[in-house]
């Protein structure tokens, strides 16, 4: 078990430790940690860099960030890694202005996902969804068959996202119409 990214001060020791920070994917030193809201299920930070830049990190400990006495298994880091993998080769994200992070790295030994910083302004999956379906439970299922689930529900949510997708620009679109139409007018 992992207890290396539990709160911020740990994160900042663990980094600056030359001989992990050489094994992370991470190119520049973190020169500060902030953890991030949102992380009920896993430890999420936002680290600034001393080059400038900034990086999401993500840890999948044994239990909930936020109940410990909560239990998870920690395949869920693998599904999560291979998923955002399989994603951010999905066509329908390169033009979208809804995508899923890159991932920069992993460290499968700390199961920890170093991922792209997409700033604050996000759209989270959960508002695409809007809980018209769910990542199915596969734990019964052989890996083919937890494969093909798993490719099924990425179908579902790259035609949700093309859906969301068009909706938005559609709506940005009639706004910026409307605006140059009042102008026009007035």
């Amino acid at each position: 078990m992992s207890t290396h990214f539990r709160d911020i001060d740990a994160v900042m020791a663990y980094f600056g430790d030359k001989e992990n920070r050489e094994r992370s994917p991470i190119k520049s030193k973190p020169v500060s940690a902030t953890r991030l809201s949102g992380g009920l299920m896993n430890y999420v930070y936002r680290l600034k860099l001393e080059d400038g830049g900034s990086i999401i990190l993500k840890v999948f400990e044994d239990h909930m960030a936020g109940n410990s006495e909560n239990k998870l298994p920690k395949m869920r880091y693998f599904i999560e890694k291979n998923a955002l993998d399989a994603l951010s080769k999905q066509e329908c994200f390169n033009e979208s202005i809804i995508r899923t992070p890159k991932l920069f790295g992993f460290d499968d030994s700390l199961f920890a996902l170093f991922m792209e910083d997409c700033g604050e302004n996000l759209v989270c999956a959960s508002e695409i969804l809007k809980n018209d379906f769910h990542l199915p439970n596969t734990a019964h299922l052989g890996d083919e068959e937890r494969e093909q689930a798993l490719l099924n529900f990425l179908d579902q949510f790259a035609r949700a996202v093309r859906s969301f997708d068009a909706k938005l620009k559609f709506e940005t679109n009639i706004r910026r119409d409307t605006h140059d139409l009042m102008s026009d007018n007035f």
